[in-house]
């Protein structure tokens, strides 16, 4: 309202200069009321000033604390970022599985899809193999190949074992520093089930003890698709006594096993039950980044490090041969080059000889040796039971029905 004014100077009705004091004094009471009102208004202002202030700097302690943060992680995702592009990060071979160079499926002790060393031990029907995987299905990204595991059971409580490793060549690699596995599982079954991961050091031949168990860990699987991590730190090698050769640094994953092997994976115990697995990647740092797809080409080369198969047609000539008498000849076979001089064997029907002198042409040879003589080549010996080749004479021997395969291996 406005400010209402006491007449002080109108002659009122009784004679007097200006207003009584009854509508004086009710004017008085107006204008305080007016003002205290307004005072009232300018300290609920205050108040709310206050208040706002108060959120406005919540909100700004937040805000500083937020960016705080964002700076302190911005070299570890930078760092994350690069390194997740680095080609060559994956210390593993073969983590999508896509090469079986001792076929498939594998159903005892000894390496499996290339790279892949297993361990069965009193098993119900265990084994692994080749998995087409499913165009499009989204489980193993654009892999055309995955690991399959089945089991149905154990016949040891205590003793039975089920699992897979890869050692990687160098017992120094990752010894005291960060460092992460990851890979993809696709569980098949009911919820609950279970693997575990380990890790171990192997100082070769002449070397200190094995270091087993390492930093295992127990992994409870969901229905379908599982993407599991596991970051450790190795110990350090430094006092250890390391063999000139042989020596690895490993990654184990245990599918089933008894009581007696609880210290080295975290008492996984008994399971059973279909798993497929892929895109295992082995690398540095704390963090598990996109799996490194390599060209096949490229895996190819470095599983051939450790095995190769050369598989020849019937009748395809594959060797020049120079008989040594009227039994026996010897050739030449080159392959790429690997780790060490391997070991070899053969899987087929054996070969037929041509040429050598032999009357009518050829004949059927009795025996057939691959042995190799370096990393990149082996001798080639055959013989004919009935004799008749001539000795010096050259001619070549080829697979007979079937086909014959050759299996290179140098592993660790």
């Amino acid at each position: 309202m406005t400010r209402k004014i006491i007449d002080l100077d109108t002659i009122q009705a009784n004679g007097k200069r200006g207003e009584t004091q009854r509508p004086a004094f009710t004017k008085i009471n107006e204008n305080f009321a007016e003002v205290y009102g307004a005072l009232g208004s300018v300290a609920t202002i205050v108040e709310d000033v206050e208040q706002l202030k108060t959120e406005i700097q919540a909100e700004a302690d937040q805000a500083k604390v937020e960016v705080q943060s964002a700076i302190a992680a911005l070299p570890s995702a930078v760092d994350n970022a690069i390194h997740g592009r680095i080609p060559g990060k994956n210390r593993l071979i073969n983590g999508n599985f896509d090469f079986w160079t001792r076929g498939t499926p594998v159903m005892q002790t000894g390496y499996g899809p290339d790279r892949w060393f297993v361990q069965i031990g009193s098993m119900v029907d265990a084994g692994l193999f080749a998995n087409n995987n499913v165009p499009g299905d989204g489980v193993f990204g654009d892999a055309r190949l995955s690991m399959g595991a089945n089991s149905t059971g154990s016949s040891d409580a205590f003793g039975h074992y089920f699992v897979f490793e890869q050692r990687v060549e160098n017992v120094r690699t990752f010894a005291g520093v960060l460092s992460t596995v990851s890979f993809t599982v696709y569980n098949s079954g009911a919820a609950g089930r279970k693997i575990a991961v380990e890790f171990l050091q192997n100082f070769g031949t002449g070397g200190s003890e094995t270091a087993l168990g390492l930093d295992a860990e127990v992994f409870s699987l969901d229905v379908g698709i599982n993407r599991i991590s596991k970051t450790t730190t190795l110990p350090s090698v430094s006092g250890k006594t390391v063999a000139s050769t042989n020596h690895y640094a490993a990654v184990a994953v245990w599918l089933s096993s008894g009581s007696g092997f609880d210290v080295r994976n975290a008492a996984l115990g008994a399971q059973s039950g279909q798993l497929f697995f892929g895109q295992f990647q082995w690398e540095e740092g704390g963090t598990a980044t996109g799996y490194d797809t390599r060209l096949l080409s490229h895996e190819a080369a470095l599983c051939g490090w450790y095995a190769q198969r050369i598989d020849i047609n019937a009748g395809d000539a594959f060797s020049v041969c120079t008989a040594l008498g009227q039994f026996d000849c010897v050739g030449q076979l080159a392959f790429q080059p690997m780790r060490s001089k391997p070991s070899a064997r053969t899987l087929g029907n054996g070969v037929n000889m041509t040429g050598f002198g032999i009357n009518g042409g050829n004949a059927p040879g009795s025996s057939f040796n691959v042995i190799p003589v370096s990393a990149s080549s082996a001798a080639i010996t055959a013989g004919v039971a009935t004799g008749g080749m001539s000795p010096n004479a050259s001619g070549y021997v080829a697979p007979k029905t079937g086909g014959i395969s050759i299996i290179f291996e140098a592993e660790i």
